[in-house]
């Protein structure tokens, strides 16, 4: 029986590629834009409070100013920057998705809107990509 790795080691010697990068990035992008034409207020107010697009435009510019990085270590702090760029681009297609079926809705005021909790996930998400943004510039100083 072959012995299993967790996924983060599978990267640790090597960086991900820019183009699943940039595909993140623009999945984000997009995403972002989709979900503030929906004009919902709430939503909108959550999401320039967090930041997301400048904080992926950072991390985006972190991985082609470093794409031959050969220090594990940075390296695989990049990767885990872009493992959470990837949730968080995940979540916000989720919170796009529930808008879409809100919009459907008849009485969509009087029904529980089940984004609320993506949004809170997005937060959390937000966080985990801040402190590891941290944690990356304080590793390469």
């Amino acid at each position: 029986m072959l012995p299993t790795l967790p996924l983060g080691s599978l990267f640790i010697g090597e960086l991900i590629g820019k183009e699943v990068i940039l595909e993140t990035y623009h999945g984000i992008n997009s995403s972002l834009y989709s979900i503030q034409s929906f004009n919902m207020e709430s939503v909108n107010m959550v999401l320039e409070n967090l930041d997301i697009a400048k904080k992926i435009e950072i991390v985006n510019s972190l991985f082609v100013e470093n794409h031959l990085e050969t220090d594990k270590t940075k390296v695989l702090a990049l990767n885990n920057l872009h493992e959470i760029a990837d949730k968080i681009k995940n979540e916000l297609d989720e919170i796009k998705k529930d808008l879409d079926f809100c919009k459907t809705l008849y009485f969509s005021y009087f029904r529980s809107k089940p984004y609320f909790e993506k949004l809170k996930k997005l937060e959390r998400h937000s966080k985990i990509l801040d402190s590891r943004l941290d944690l990356y510039l304080r590793i390469s100083n």
